[in-house]
């Protein structure tokens, strides 16, 4: 997602299904 690439630490803590994308 967005906001995976911005900030990955705090999607990464969410669990951002789209951060790996």
């Amino acid at each position: 997602s967005y906001l995976g690439m911005l900030n990955r630490s705090i999607t990464a803590k969410v669990g951002d299904p789209f951060v790996l994308v």
